[in-house]
Order: C-alpha cells, then sequence, then structure tokens
C-alpha cells in the first residue's frame, strides 16, 4: 500500500508539475536532487564487469533523463523513453483531437487528466496529427512532465533481466514501493514509464478518495495547479 507521501510522489512524476496532496500541493517547482546512487555503495553494484557496465548504462541514462527534465528539454528527454511511453503520448495526442465524453468517460481519472491538460495547453486542431514523440516534447515544454518529484529520487540497486531492468526507488533516502523499469533499445537503455502509469493510474483514484472529492474535481484541481487554468466539464466535450 502507498503511503500518503508516496502517493504524492508517484503522482507528480507522471503527472508532472504538481498534483493535490494530502497537505495541499506538492512537488510544485523544479526541485533539484543529488546525483543517482546505488542504495548500498553510492555506485553502480560491482558484480563483474558486463553488469557493472550495464548498470552504469541504466545509471547514467537516468541521470541524463532528470537533467533533461529538470532544464525543460523536450528533445533530449524524448530520446530517452521507451517506444511504449512514446505510444502512450501518441494515444494521448489522439484522444484530445478527437474523443467525446463518451469515450473519454471509459478512461481511468489519469488519462482523462491529461487529456485535459493537451487540451488546455494546446488545441484539439493542434494535436490531430500529432505524434507520440511531439506530443512528449509538448508536455516537456508546457510543464506537463516536470521535474518535481524525479529530482528527489536516487535509483538503488539495478537489476537486469535481457531486454529489460528495474530500479529501486529511493527517495530523500528512504527506499519507496515502487521501481523504474527501464528497455533496451539497440545498444542504449531508455526508461519505459508506463508500469509507473499503471500505478498512478490506482494512486489517483486513492488520492481523489482521501481528498473527499470526485475524480473530476481533482483532474480539474490538479489541471489547474500544473497550466494554471482551471477547466469545468466542457474540457471533455467532442471538439
Amino acid at each position: 500500500m502507498f503511503g500518503r507521501q508516496w502517493i504524492g510522489g508517484l503522482l507528480v512524476v507522471v503527472l508532472g508539475a504538481a498534483t493535490v496532496s494530502c497537505s495541499g500541493v506538492e512537488g510544485t517547482g523544479n526541485e533539484t536532487g543529488d546525483a543517482v546512487r546505488d542504495s548500498a555503495t553510492g555506485a553502480p553494484r560491482d558484480t563483474g564487469a558486463a553488469s557493472r557496465d550495464t548498470d552504469q548504462q541504466v545509471v547514467a541514462m537516468f541521470d541524463r533523463y532528470r537533467r533533461a527534465l529538470e532544464q525543460g528539454d523536450g528533445a533530449t528527454a524524448v530520446e530517452l523513453i521507451s517506444d511504449e511511453t512514446v505510444d502512450y503520448y501518441r494515444t494521448l495526442a489522439e484522444l484530445g483531437a478527437t474523443a467525446g465524453p463518451e469515450r473519454l468517460g471509459e478512461l481511468p481519472a489519469l488519462d482523462r487528466y491529461n487529456v485535459a491538460v493537451f487540451r488546455t495547453i494546446s488545441t484539439p486542431a493542434e494535436l490531430n496529427g500529432m505524434s507520440g514523440r511531439e506530443a512528449y516534447v509538448l508536455g516537456v515544454e508546457e510543464g506537463m512532465v516536470n521535474s518535481a518529484a524525479i529530482a528527489r529520487h536516487d535509483i538503488g540497486e539495478v537489476t537486469v533481466r535481457g531486454d529489460e531492468a528495474t530500479a529501486t526507488v529511493l527517495r530523500d533516502g528512504e527506499k519507496g514501493p515502487f521501481e523504474y523499469e527501464f528497455a533496451r533499445s539497440g545498444d542504449s537503455w531508455t526508461i519505459n514509464m508506463m508500469p509507473m502509469v499503471g500505478r498512478a493510474r490506482s494512486a489517483f483514484a486513492m488520492m481523489a478518495e482521501q481528498q473527499g472529492m470526485s475524480e473530476d474535481e481533482l483532474i480539474f484541481r490538479s489541471v489547474e495547479t500544473t497550466t494554471g487554468t482551471r477547466p469545468d466539464e466542457s474540457i471533455f466535450d467532442r471538439p
């Protein structure tokens, strides 16, 4: 079970600039963090040359991704995310361009939030035909994808299984209840945000319940915190 602090932190990683937390708004601004380290040694594990090299590649990629988000550098960040993550952003752009309340009402609240943000920072006409890479870059540049929580994260022990890897999440030195996941793309490693998106879908619903508000109310408040503009139910109308 996620603790309240971890629910807020997980949502900030996935949602972007901020979300309503149990104590108000968590994760606003561009907080900075220490360099990524292994939980036990302060460096990638020494388990043999091949494993050590892979660990170092994953750690270096995570650090580069985090720095790109801190700098609002979408062009660099998009090169470091998995194909599965790119596909998710393509789907969000598609939904933002064409979907009405019937289709959006079938989605988890987290995904409705993401569509609402895209429709706030862009227009359905602009989203129409937008690629997943373009949508992700837009999200980074407009603060939808932000470093607020990830800047406070280190990664601990890296476990590699073929073309996939996982790493323990450490937040301010505390081991978290979830992991970052990575996918190999050619000779490089990328961060796969989709397992975290899945967890955040549940966490978003939990947050609404803890706050004693409907999911739509939490969506509208979170969109306002992220973009500065508070939407209403019309944000889900068919374009």
